[in-house]
């Protein structure tokens, strides 16, 4: 009580000599005091002509916000940054929004506010606050969808269409913008015709997907444009296809991409993950999907497994492998004991591989009658140390025979350092077993292992 007495005589510093614990039992004294007004009125002044609150800060922002004889020194705790916005809580939010200062703070905080975890309970209070208030939506309209937080700007749409907030559709292409100070939210038309440069989409929320199944007007909007948003789209372009293209709308303007892109689609319904999409979607992004759809076209496709970074897919008498990484030294393509493979790989602006796409011939597990054995797999093994090779991929040195296949003649096999495929080693001529894995075969002597991001001693 000594404490206290001396509080209701402005001597604050005293609090500079208590312990964490002490001052925040002084917190609950005033608080429960009679004289807690009085108490109040008098520290607080003394503790702004300090410019320190000796950490008790945001306990007396709890205990004076909700009054409005207080809302000046609530309003310098804030706006002095004693109060940090993202510590403020969703059931203070709700009563600062009632207060025009408090709604001005939370304006101008907006994102600051919204960074912590549970910014979507805050951001669904803002909305049910703002949505019936027109001249105050307008404005916070316009702050949400210039937010540099993708994830904020996204939510705040999520919630508009969770609260049935009547809102013009074509705010929604607001928040794919990545330079927001480029797109006026206001204008009445869409800018889908501009130059290609200023159409700088990041990506499609997947919401918007959900969404367009209850919203009739959000689904004609998608298909009325779907085509720049197929364009724009960096990551999931193949389940905006596969949601949209049984549309007969789609049919009707967009048959020419569903003709141009019908393999890859295809090949994505018989995994439809979101790596896979990633995957064809960062062929059709970097050009480069020909060659895998020249190989798609008119064959029967299956899916063989993954792997940790690989996808393979068996696409007629050919194996479609897909990785996000490799082992760039490692590979010896060149060795018969390897099957044979064209490999292309895929690199970003900053020439760092993205992708990786292998095309090996699907081999079989017998040759003439005979499937392969165990005495099979030790022969490569011998062979490769022979030849001056070894093998570290714990995966294929299991010695299992998913890893291994047969040439369908020895005459197949990549014969360079040979003069010809007759001066292959006989008992590979006999029982042709080939790697199919390429990674992580290199000459003994090699001391390193390059990866595509990172090197391995």
């Amino acid at each position: 009580m000594y404490s206290l007495e001396e509080l209701k005589k402005g001597n604050v510093e005293i609090l500079s000599t208590m312990t964490y614990s002490d001052t925040h039992d002084i917190v609950d004294l005033i608080h429960n005091c009679p004289d807690k007004k009085q108490i109040l009125h008098t520290i607080l002044p003394c503790f702004e002509n300090k410019g320190d609150y000796f950490g008790i800060a945001y306990d007396l922002f709890r205990l004076i916000y909700l009054d409005s004889e207080f809302k000046e020194h609530t309003f310098y705790l804030l706006h002095h940054e004693y109060i940090r916005p993202q510590d403020i809580l969703v059931e203070e939010i709700n009563h600062l929004l009632d207060t025009s200062w408090g709604l001005d703070y939370i304006f101008h905080n907006l994102e600051a506010i919204l960074m912590q975890d549970d910014f979507s309970k805050k951001t669904c209070v803002i909305v049910k606050f703002i949505k019936d208030k027109s001249e105050i939506y307008q404005q916070f309209l316009g702050k949400f969808l210039t937010l540099s937080n993708q994830d904020i700007r996204d939510r705040f749409i999520r919630t508009l269409f969770q609260e049935k907030v009547d809102f013009d559709l074509n705010i929604i292409l607001r928040s794919f913008y990545k330079n927001p100070d480029e797109f006026d939210y206001q204008q009445e038309s869409l800018p889908f015709y501009q130059e290609e440069k200023n159409l700088v989409f990041s990506k499609l929320p997947k919401f918007l997907l959900f969404y367009s199944k209850i919203y009739p007007e959000l689904k004609k909007m998608i298909l009325e444009n779907f085509e720049i948003f197929f364009q724009t789209e960096l990551c999931y372009k193949m389940e905006l296809l596969e949601n949209f293209y049984t549309e007969p709308l789609f049919w009707y303007h967009y048959s020419n991409l569903l003709s141009q892109y019908r393999e890859l689609l295809c090949l994505y319904l018989k995994q439809p993950t979101l790596d896979i999409d990633r995957i064809l979607t960062t062929l059709i992004n970097y050009h480069q999907e020909k060659s895998v759809i020249d190989i798609l076209k008119n064959q029967e496709i299956k899916y063989l497994s993954s792997g940790t970074t690989t996808r393979v897919f068996q696409v007629g008498n050919k194996v479609l492998k897909f990785s996000l990484k490799k082992h760039e030294l490692a590979t010896e393509k060149d060795l018969f004991l390897i099957a044979p493979t064209e490999t292309e790989i895929i690199y970003d602006e900053n020439n760092a591989p993205v992708l990786i796409v292998e095309i090996q011939d699907y081999l079989k597990k017998e040759y003439n009658g005979l499937s392969m054995t165990d005495k099979d797999i030790e022969h490569f093994f011998q062979e490769l140390s022979h030849q001056g090779y070894i093998l570290t991929d714990p995966n294929c040195l299991e010695k299992n025979n998913k890893n291994f296949g047969f040439l369908n003649d020895y005459h197949d096999a990549n014969i360079t350092g040979f003069q010809s495929a007759e001066d292959l080693p006989e008992r590979f001529k006999k029982r042709p077993i080939v790697l199919y894995d390429v990674d992580l075969v290199y000459k003994k002597d090699a001391k390193k292992v390059k990866r595509f991001g990172g090197i391995y001693e």
